[in-house]
């Protein structure tokens, strides 16, 4: 009953707290009951805030439509219930992650509160930061980032800077920011975020930990692992003043830890990091519970990057039951455990059985997000990494092409999304022997990424790599061996010596080299 806790002001201003107890127990005992009388938009609010607060959406859904569609037809658009029932009716379907059927409603209670207060009101700001978050899940980051400003420009009017709630919008800008792939601009939303809250709050505040944690992930973004390090460790040590051991914000600060030394290719540490998570989670929310399937997912990547898959594969099988109990067919969560548990089959080289898995969790993301959702098109990705590995090379390039159109449909051009998508179609062309229209692909994604990111970032790197195999392939070594030597040089900078990537550029510059030196002695 949490939810109902939280906004009881809210949901019940106007109903009789007698009625609201009548309807509670005849809920408990018998929920037909509820529709004591099924024309009495006050028994049908109160069942329909109940069964809110009960978690139990399809049913308030149910209640508050016909307690909205009574309300409307007697009192027309401008009675105040009818602001609050679809207030709340969009927070119902978000909850069950159903976008396009929840902004409809909120972007009529927005409306509503704009004629009520008009513009600089914080209702008014609330409302836009309730339509922020539902872009934000739909996969529309500019949208996002349209209705946050509004609700950041009303704030500032109403508080001025340094200002908590402010503080939450440029926070919350930094993250749209960082979807769409313009890192620095989120890092200087970001910055602002955390330096506000700690002049509000001071040192070791559970809001300055999550500001410095926010930095950590853009900055690991941006392949500067050191420096996202360093703002995690800020971040966990903070939390650990705060909540002490097992507190699930310590594990979610453990968690990304674990995500920032995997990418830097200390495995073995971060599954330290991600077991510590698990075994905290489970502490805190026991079997079955979202946030414990999640840490098992991470659990899974990390020892997949181990090349433990078995292991991995255990973790994402128990993932998937898990998420499968909570959420049923086609959520967002089961999709990414079915995905995650796609790419570990591959990796053992087990194709249909991959290809199984990634298929489902396209059909789940298309039911869920529209086509040119990010879930959508990373879907897509595999799918044509699966069917590449089959050698299907027609199929991946049908799948990767449509994650292209998706993705530059999205973001625009260059952003990191869009060179993967060029990245896979350069690889697939030149598994099939065109190897100019490769180049042209991996030359396209390496400016892309350039412009992100700069030099020596890991997908320059990448991009670097694959421009220097498809030049060997076409027999130009000394075009090649510029690039992998490029690419070389950038990993051994972002990772050092003994990390897979290093070693595998290297293998790959050693063989062109051997490569060239065949052709000058013929």
């Amino acid at each position: 009953m949490e939810w109902l806790k939280k906004n009881k002001t809210l949901l019940f201003s106007g109903v009789s707290t007698t009625i609201i107890g009548v309807v509670l127990t005849a809920f408990l005992m018998n929920p037909k009951a509820a529709y004591l009388d099924s024309k009495n938009t006050t028994y049908l609010m109160s069942a329909g805030f109940i069964a809110m607060g009960m978690a139990q959406y399809p049913k308030a859904i149910a209640y508050l439509e016909q307690a909205l569609a009574i309300d409307l037809n007697i009192h027309g658009e401008d009675y105040p219930m009818v602001a609050i029932l679809r207030r709340i009716l969009g927070n119902a379907w978000l909850s069950l992650d159903k976008y396009s059927k929840a902004i409809p409603y909120l972007e009529q209670t927005l409306a509503s509160d704009l004629k009520t207060y008009g513009e600089y009101h914080p209702k008014v700001a609330i409302s836009r930061n309730i339509l922020g978050g539902a872009w934000h899940a739909f996969g529309n980051y500019a949208k996002a980032i349209a209705y946050y400003e509004q609700a950041l420009a009303s704030d500032l009017k109403t508080y001025g800077e340094d200002h908590p709630e402010v503080a939450v919008y440029h926070n919350k800008l930094g993250r749209e920011w960082k979807s769409l792939g313009k890192y620095s601009k989120a890092i200087a939303y970001y910055e602002q975020a955390l330096a506000s809250d700690l002049k509000s709050y001071g040192e070791d505040h559970p809001y300055v930990a999550i500001g410095r944690d926010n930095l950590g992930c853009a900055w690991q973004s941006l392949g500067k692992y050191s420096k996202a390090i360093a703002y995690h460790e800020q971040a966990l040590a903070s939390d650990l003043k705060t909540y002490g051991e097992d507190h699930p914000t310590v594990a979610i600060r453990r968690n990304n830890l674990g995500l920032a030394w995997e990418l830097l290719g200390k495995y073995l540490k971060a599954v330290g990091y991600l077991e510590q998570t698990l075994a905290s989670d489970l502490n805190t929310f026991g079997e079955d519970h979202p946030t414990v399937a999640v840490s098992r997912n991470n659990l899974g990547i990390a020892w997949q990057s181990l090349g433990k898959y078995p292991k991995a594969i255990a973790y994402h099988e128990q993932a998937l039951a898990s998420d499968l109990k909570t959420y049923g067919e086609d959520h967002p969560s089961v999709a990414v455990s079915r995905n995650n548990l796609g790419i570990a089959w591959l990796s053992l080289g087990k194709y249909p059985k991959a290809i199984a898995y990634l298929e489902q969790a396209l059909a789940s993301g298309l039911k869920t997000f529209d086509e040119d959702h990010p879930t959508v098109a990373t879907g897509r990705n595999n799918l044509g990494d699966a069917w590449q590995s089959l050698g299907k090379y027609a199929k991946a390039i049908a799948y990767f092409e449509q994650a292209l159109a998706s993705n530059l449909n999205t973001f625009g051009e260059d952003h990191p999304e869009v060179a993967i998508s060029r990245n896979n179609l350069g690889s697939a062309w030149k598994a099939l022997g065109k190897y100019s229209k490769a180049i042209a692909y991996h030359e396209q994604a390496l400016a892309s990424d350039l412009m992100t990111f700069g030099e020596d970032h890991p997908e320059v790197a990448m991009s670097r790599s694959n421009l220097g195999s498809a030049w060997k392939a076409l027999g130009k070594y000394p075009k090649a061996i510029a690039y992998l030597e490029q690419a070389l040089a950038s990993d051994l900078k972002t990772f050092g010596e003994d990390h897979p990537r290093t070693i595998l550029r290297a293998e790959n510059l050693a063989l062109a080299k051997a490569e060239a030196y065949k052709v000058v002695q013929r």
